[in-house]
């Protein structure tokens, strides 16, 4: 952050925002987290913003490896 960059968690909460429809600053740090248990609360609270991958059907999670093919 001290360098200008944002912080974006990749998780689903109640106040994400769908990931196809975020405008992404141009200075961006992703962060995931842990398939079973995702990002740590403490963690959550340090975003600036928080973005989900709708997940329709069961399970509601994805796994983090083939999410770098969205970009």
């Amino acid at each position: 952050k001290k360098e200008g960059y944002s912080l974006v968690g990749l998780e689903q909460t109640s106040n994400s925002s769908p990931l196809f429809g975020f405008e992404f600053p141009r200075k961006t740090v992703i962060v995931v987290g842990n398939e079973a248990k995702g990002i740590p609360e403490d963690i959550l609270e340090l975003l600036d913003a928080v973005v989900e991958i709708p997940v329709y059907g069961l399970p509601y999670r994805c796994a983090v490896y083939p999410l770098h093919s969205l970009s």
